[in-house]
């Protein structure tokens, strides 16, 4: 398989999935749910969400930094654990 197939949709489902993080978040907090993240949980109201997209932006940076220098599975571990989130955040609000 191309190796500029696998960088590409490796790279997009990880923008993806924290993009939907981010979406998901935004509409279980305003259902009533929490942050269970400690730290993102910690910040002001008006800091939240600023602080959020910061850090996804920092984690999809470093990944492309990984990705060019071919380490792969670890940013497809990244793109899982991100993708798991995601359900999870659909799950609580779905059953709120």
């Amino acid at each position: 398989m191309n190796r500029n197939y696998i960088f590409s949709i490796t790279f997009m489902s990880l923008t993806s999935s924290a993009l939907l993080d981010v979406i998901t978040t935004f509409i279980g907090l305003e259902h009533g749910l929490t942050e269970a993240n400690p730290f993102l949980s910690s910040l002001p109201p008006y800091l939240f969400f600023p602080v959020m997209i910061i850090l996804k932006i920092t984690i999809i940076g470093l990944s492309l930094i990984l990705l060019r220098r071919g380490r792969i599975i670890e940013v497809l571990i990244l793109s899982s654990m991100m993708i798991f989130v995601v359900l999870n955040n659909l799950f609580l609000i779905l059953l709120h």
